[in-house]
């Protein structure tokens, strides 16, 4: 299992479980055609049969298969307790409960997650599933802000509000966002910028008490290596999302703070990426708009129109699947 300790997401057994409720409803699976855009869904049943990448549940609908990949978190009871699992774990003829997206085949599903034992307490799901979600949330927060002073190579120094001096250490991973996707050229002294990153640790001494506007408890130079960096402007805003639906050119997303949901646009210059991580070290690489699809967890670059109203997506980073391995 990947824990993304650079982005600040952990989660839970139980909190998984509520992952849904986070970002909004799931519609049941339905004995009836389904749309050609995915969609989330949810099912339950008998578990009749397993193979290596499958399983069929029988419903009250009819039999249902239920495609598994390496990205479907499995949760089960062991010892009492709600369990990360592997589909060897899930036994026949006890119910299980799948989340996932549905496919063209009204009778098969994409799993996400599968989760099989005891009912777990439902008001203790809903706690753990705001706590992940404003964990979720942290992901678009900013861990520095400041005016670019001087650029060197992959360091960018800057003047902050509180620490004099912060030094942003960037690599070829890092995420350079400026309405889009940018290199680290467009990013020039005077430029009001937003780090995302892990703090290093004070770089220098502390600043005297006697320096205007500080105290004895600031440092006089911080450094952060830098996961994401962003030109700050005030038509564009990060967000962390799970994505409801995709109908062409219109995307409905749903936040930790705007469950009600949320359509953007996207277009040709909306740039896309995928974020992978591995023995802790995030890895980008470039994707397209096929990749994002409903039940897509996404950090999003959002510019908002002239009207104030109209939102475009100008850049997409898809994060790892919770059960990633």
């Amino acid at each position: 299992m990947v824990r993304i300790k650079l982005l600040g997401v952990a989660a839970t057994g139980i909190a998984l479980l509520a992952l849904v409720a986070i970002f909004g409803g799931i519609a049941s699976a339905q004995g009836t055609a389904q749309p050609a855009t995915p969609h989330p869904v949810r099912v339950s049943g008998s578990v009749s049969a397993i193979a290596p990448n499958s399983l069929v549940l029988k419903t009250p609908r009819g039999d249902v298969t239920v495609n598994v990949s390496a990205g479907t978190w499995v949760v089960v009871e062991k010892n009492g307790q709600a369990a990360e699992g592997v589909l060897a774990d899930i036994q026949t003829g006890k119910v299980a409960v799948v989340s996932g997206t549905s496919t063209p085949n009204a009778n098969v599903v994409d799993a996400r997650i599968i989760t099989q034992g005891r009912p777990l307490d439902r008001a203790a799901a809903r706690r753990a599933g705001r706590v992940y979600g404003e964990r979720v949330e942290r992901i678009a927060k900013h861990v520095a802000a400041g005016t670019i002073t001087a650029t060197n190579g992959n360091t960018i120094t800057l003047k902050g509000a509180r620490v004099p001096e912060i030094i942003v250490q960037t690599t070829a991973n890092t995420v350079l966002l400026n309405n889009g996707f940018v290199d680290l050229g467009a990013f020039h002294v005077g430029d009001k910028v937003q780090v995302l990153g892990a703090p290093v640790g004070n770089a220098g001494a502390q600043t005297p008490p006697t320096t205007p506007g500080t105290n004895g408890s600031v440092p006089a130079s911080r450094t952060i290596n830098a996961w994401g960096l962003r030109i700050d402007t005030p038509s564009t805003r990060l967000v962390a999302a799970r994505v409801e639906s995709v109908n062409g050119n219109a995307v409905s997303i749903k936040t930790y703070k705007n469950r009600s949901g949320l359509m953007l646009t996207v277009n040709g210059s909306t740039g896309y990426k995928s974020l992978t991580v591995a023995n802790g070290t995030p890895t980008l690489s470039n994707v397209t708009a096929t990749d994002l699809k409903a039940g897509s967890i996404a950090l999003m670059e959002i510019g908002t129109g002239p009207d104030g109203k109209a939102q475009t997506a100008m850049a997409v980073i898809l994060l790892p699947n919770l059960g990633q391995r």
